[in-house]
């Protein structure tokens, strides 16, 4: 997932999150729901909200993080509908079994632990710690912002206008992990030759029997990745160096499945890293990979790409 939809959706939930811990026990008093059950229903969503970490793990695990988060989103928007549109006390409790309450007023539920782990792979390692200290101070802000909103439910009709908007924030943080990424998928990994860990695509050597070049990059960007693609095409080629040997290498662009299949090879580590980032660096001449740094260039001036 991009870092800008990740962060996207971490402050739009933050921001319901802040208004909803400060507004929920006022609104369900409003509804005619005693202090036991108020207090019932708060323990009950803070209960929910913590086991719901691990459902939502595993199943980041078996369907893939973005079908994962787009869920609690739903969950999200179905319990800001039920707050603001139940009137009998049953209903009102069972808001609490979704999780997403966010009575605590900051992220302790099933979100968190999926998206940092898309954060951690959305970033270079250099750049982890940055990128956690803004994902951390997106919530913290849009949290704070939420909790002064709040002051603006002045009554009965406030509140309930309050929880259809936590509804709509829940539709939004759903549809975000669904739109596609414009990142391009990278590899790392040490190169005896040159005694480095280089950062380059993905690629391999045409030494299946029958095999043509695009089955082939398909078949190496599985192995080295666990990224199966969705569509492919030749961007280009070139002679490695033509001075000595006849090494063709073919170059192809790929949009992969949302999430991987299968663990990336060993001694490999994929990253994802923004395509005009990597472009602007290519451009620079800091990209030290020559076909990675061709096949950049080449999609670049794609208009259709990426």
């Amino acid at each position: 997932m991009d870092r800008a939809l990740l962060l996207g959706g971490r402050g739009a939930r933050a921001f319901g999150f802040g208004f909803a811990a400060v507004l929920v026990g006022v609104h369900l008093e409003s509804r005619g729901l005693d202090a036991p059950l108020v207090g019932l229903t708060l323990g009950v969503a803070l209960a929910a909200s913590s086991l719901s970490g691990l459902a939502t793990t595993y199943l980041a695990s078996r369907f893939g993080r973005r079908r994962a988060l787009a869920l609690c989103g739903l969950l999200m928007a179905l319990a800001g509908l039920d707050l603001a549109v139940a009137t009998d006390a049953p209903w009102l409790v069972a808001a609490g079994l979704t999780g997403m309450l966010g009575v605590a007023g900051v992220d302790l539920g099933p979100f968190a632990a999926v998206e940092q782990a898309a954060l951690a792979e959305a970033v270079a390692p250099a750049r982890r710690n940055l990128a956690f200290a803004r994902y951390s101070l997106t919530a913290g802000l849009f949290n704070a912002a939420g909790s002064l909103s709040a002051g603006l439910a002045a009554n009965a009709e406030a509140l309930r206008a309050f929880f259809l908007f936590y509804a709509a924030i829940g539709l939004v943080t759903a549809v975000l992990p669904l739109l596609p990424s414009n990142d391009v998928l990278l590899v790392k990994q040490f190169r005896p030759a040159v005694r480095q860990t280089l950062t380059e695509i993905p690629a391999g050597l045409l030494d299946v029997d029958g095999e043509d070049a695009l089955t082939c990059a398909a078949r190496e960007l599985l192995e080295e990745t666990g990224y199966r693609h969705r569509e492919i095409e030749f961007l280009g080629g070139y002679y490695a160096s033509a001075g000595f040997t006849d090494e063709y290498v073919h170059l192809f662009w790929a949009r992969t499945e949302a999430e991987p299949e299968s663990d990336a090879e060993d001694g490999i580590e994929v990253i994802r890293m923004p395509f005009t980032q990597m472009v602007d660096a290519a451009r620079a001449g800091k990209v030290r990979d020559a076909k990675t740094a061709l096949a950049l260039l080449l999609a670049a001036g794609r208009p259709s790409l990426p």
